[in-house]
């Protein structure tokens, strides 16, 4: 019973996530279009900012341009966190 309720669960979400797609990608786009958007939002979450407290660290969170979590198809407890930064910046 309990396999059979965490299958249905994880079909409902793949089933979201699907639907819900189209508003992340809109979202993404308008994210963009905010100066410096990612790096204030990550420094003001209390768990980022206690491990970002190196003037480095914050420095490479300024030159990042974007965020995008991407889910796996196969197993529902991986994902891929991809970072876009400036290309112009030699930091890295």
């Amino acid at each position: 019973m309990r396999r059979e309720h965490v299958i249905k669960l994880l079909s409902s979400e793949r089933q979201a996530q699907a639907i819900l797609r189209p508003v992340y990608e809109k979202r993404r786009e308008i994210v963009k279009a905010i100066p410096s958007f990612w790096p204030v939002a990550l420094l003001n979450n209390s768990v980022i900012s206690y491990h970002a407290q190196h003037g480095a660290d914050q420095t490479a969170l300024s030159y990042l341009e974007d965020m995008w979590v991407e889910k796996s198809a196969d197993e529902h407890r991986c994902f891929t966190i991809e970072f876009v930064r400036d290309a112009c910046v030699s930091f890295f």
